[in-house]
C-alpha cells in the first residue's frame, strides 16, 4: 500500500479550488468546518490517493480503502464536536475517538456508520450532500443532548 503523492496533491488542489470558488460565489469570508471536511472528503474519495500495490489476490477490505480512510477521518471530526457528558450516563468505549457511549447508542452509531460507508462506497457523492449529512449528524447530537433525561411525549 502506498500514497500516490501526485494524486494526493491533486485532491488537495481540487478541494482548495472548489472551496475558493464557493467562497467567491457566495461571498463567504470563512467557510464552516463542515464544508471544509465535505470538500476534503469528496476529493479524497474521488481521486483515491491511497493505492494498493499487491500482486495476487486483493483483500476485499482494501478495495475501498480511500472511502474508509475518509469516513474514519470525518468521524474523528464529528465525534470531537460534542461533550460526551451531554449525551448519556452509562458509558462504554466507542471505536471512534475517545468518546464513551451507551451500548444502545454505540449500536445505533455502528448502524449509521455502516449506512454511510455503503454510500461512500457505492453511491454518487457530492460535497454539498456530504456537508448537510455532517451537519445533520451534529444536529442529532444537539437534539439528543438538549432532551437528555426527558421522555418525548405528544401532549394535546
Amino acid at each position: 500500500m502506498k500514497i500516490n503523492e501526485f494524486i494526493l496533491l491533486s485532491a488537495i488542489m481540487d478541494c482548495l479550488t472548489d472551496i475558493d470558488r464557493v467562497m467567491m460565489f457566495h461571498k463567504i469570508d470563512n467557510p464552516n468546518l463542515y464544508k471544509i471536511y465535505a470538500y476534503e472528503t469528496y476529493w479524497l474519495i474521488a481521486r483515491k490517493p491511497i493505492q494498493v500495490v499487491i500482486d495476487g489476490a486483493l483483500d476485499k477490505g482494501l478495495l475501498y480503502i480511500n472511502e474508509r480512510f475518509a469516513l474514519d477521518r470525518v468521524f474523528g471530526f464529528l465525534m470531537s464536536n460534542y461533550d460526551k457528558d451531554d449525551i448519556e450516563e452509562t458509558k462504554t468505549k466507542s471505536e471512534y475517538g475517545d468518546k464513551e457511549l451507551s451500548e444502545k447508542t454505540a449500536q445505533k452509531l455502528r448502524g449509521y456508520i455502516a449506512d454511510l460507508t455503503y454510500h461512500f462506497e457505492h453511491r454518487i457523492l457530492t460535497p454539498q450532500m456530504m456537508e448537510i449529512v455532517f451537519m445533520s449528524f451534529n444536529a442529532g447530537i444537539f437534539v439528543a443532548s438538549s432532551s437528555k433525561g426527558k421522555a418525548y411525549n405528544k401532549e394535546k
